[in-house]
């Protein structure tokens, strides 16, 4: 996986805001990476592969969202066990099929 692959999976992940930060970098630096506008990313892609090479593994197969890495399984996996009364869907068939899910179901 290339460095803006990295960045585009972190910012996924959390957010370009968030990701901004922990390199100590503004958000529009962030945007305009994604976009292919800055000048010069190297630097700013270099940082966001030492910050986020952990990313770069096997993704996970959620029965709702398709393949994730497990770290957003694990979010999820959080938010849905505290919200134990939510009408979205991805809480309902995570909790009944999900079989990497602690939370119920084959899990």
């Amino acid at each position: 996986m290339d460095s803006l692959e990295l960045l585009k999976k972190a910012c996924n992940l959390y957010g370009q805001r968030k990701v901004a930060k922990s390199i100590a970098r503004s958000a529009t630096t962030i945007n305009q990476t994604l976009n292919g506008t800055y000048p010069n990313p190297e630097p700013i892609l270099e940082m966001i592969r030492l910050a986020y090479g952990h990313l770069d593994s096997t993704d996970t197969q959620c029965p709702t969202l398709g393949a994730i890495h497990p770290q957003t399984c694990e979010r999820y996996r959080e938010w849905a066990m505290m919200n134990k009364v939510h009408p979205d869907r991805l809480y309902r068939e995570v909790k009944e099929q999900c079989a990497t899910c602690t939370m119920g179901g084959r899990g």
